[in-house]
């Protein structure tokens, strides 16, 4: 039971009062995107010398843009749910 001054709760200083259990929440300081930067960096690379191979890379512009119009279309689907009402 933590200790009261006057019916009022007392943090410990610095808490803000957020805990699961009994530990207090982890922020993370290192972000993911660090990690996963040169396999995004090696993959743009691919794929433009891939863009450049004159058959194949028509072909695969126009999946990559199949698949883009695709995405935003499920995107735009989630955001705004059809009601004929």
């Amino acid at each position: 039971m933590p200790q009261t001054a006057g019916g009022k709760r007392l943090r410990a200083p610095g808490s803000n009062g957020v805990s699961i259990g009994s530990k207090a929440m982890d922020i993370a300081t290192n972000p993911e995107w660090q990690r996963l930067l040169p396999y995004a960096l090696a993959g743009a690379v691919f794929l433009i010398l891939l863009f450049n191979i004159p058959f194949i890379g028509r072909v695969l512009r126009a999946l990559l843009s199949v698949a883009l119009l695709a995405l935003c279309l499920l995107i735009l689907a989630q955001q705004a749910p059809f009601d004929p009402i």
